[in-house]
């Protein structure tokens, strides 16, 4: 607005139109965010400037289903990890192949984003108590992320190889370390992790429904699902478990969560197994009528 209008005082319908024109190249689902935020500061200022202008949330754009996220078996996961360790070293990435490996474990293993996982700094790391300590994340929150035994060896001996290459150790210097361009602390792109990843699932055939390599955000919804599948066999109940996951993925609550979860068919033979166990003897030796 002050760029297009210096002069203005108030907001009108035309000047709001064009700005949200600009906002068509987003996904609807953004597009309508951005209006809605902006709609609600104006119901905010007409409590003081009663003329204010109000656009209709009739015509916003409407919310559109977001695409099923591409979940990654433990298999898959394992055949993925194990290509990744032949990528080529460069000048800028002489661990790139180690590097990009630990960095896929801890998404998998602790369902980290890629941002927090990008802003891990050595000083974050403790393998002795084997925490991750994740700062200032989205909703500027920040949590302690336990770290499995062997998670943890996986990080111990990344750190060992890194130091014995002669690379940077100091406390502020970035986990996932490229060494490439003027990111902070050497931490790798977001771009170049993100072609790795393509890359790698392109070379072993882990693709979505469309045939395209599933995003780098769908690692996290595939750890979310693989902790509740791992307690419906476990024998433990799922739904008091929920408040844990979230906290670990550091959501503000369970429903967040939700979102995450699938009911994919090793969930759903598991959940069988459970209620027959529990309830079977109940339904009769002919099942029920």
């Amino acid at each position: 607005m002050g760029r297009h209008y210096p002069t203005a005082r108030h907001l009108d319908a035309r000047m709001f139109d064009h700005w949200a024109q600009g906002l068509v190249r987003l996904n609807p689902n953004t597009h309508r965010l951005h209006v809605l935020t902006v709609r609600r500061f104006l119901v905010w200022h007409q409590r003081t400037h009663p003329k204010t202008y109000l656009p209709d949330p009739a015509f916003f754009p409407k919310r559109v289903p977001y695409p099923t996220p591409r979940l990654i078996s433990p298999a898959e996961m394992a055949r993925l990890l194990a290509t990744v360790q032949q990528l080529p070293i460069s000048h800028y990435s002489p661990l790139r192949a180690q590097t990009m490996r630990l960095g896929l474990i801890l998404l998998f293993c602790c369902g980290l984003r890629l941002g927090e996982l990008r802003r891990l700094r050595l000083t974050h790391c403790d393998a002795r108590e084997t925490l991750l300590r994740i700062e200032a994340t989205k909703f500027h929150k920040s949590r302690l992320v336990p770290l499995s035994p062997t998670v943890t060896k996986e990080l111990c001996a990344y750190l060992k190889l890194r130091q014995k290459r002669g690379r940077p150790m100091a406390p502020e210097s970035a986990l996932i370390w490229s060494g490439a361009g003027t990111a902070p602390a050497g931490r790798y792109s977001k771009a170049a992790f993100t072609e790795n990843w393509q890359r790698t699932c392109l070379s072993v055939g882990v693709l979505d429904a469309r045939g395209r390599p599933p995003r780098v955000h769908h690692l996290r919804h595939s750890f979310a699902v693989a902790a509740l599948h791992q307690w419906y066999v476990a024998g433990h109940d799922p739904q008091s478990k929920l408040q844990h996951l979230a906290t670990y993925l550091g959501h503000a609550s369970a429903a967040s969560t939700h979102g995450y979860l699938q009911l994919t068919p090793g969930l759903r033979a598991a959940a069988n197994r459970r209620f027959h166990d529990r309830f079977g003897h109940l339904l009769g030796k002919g099942g029920a009528s």
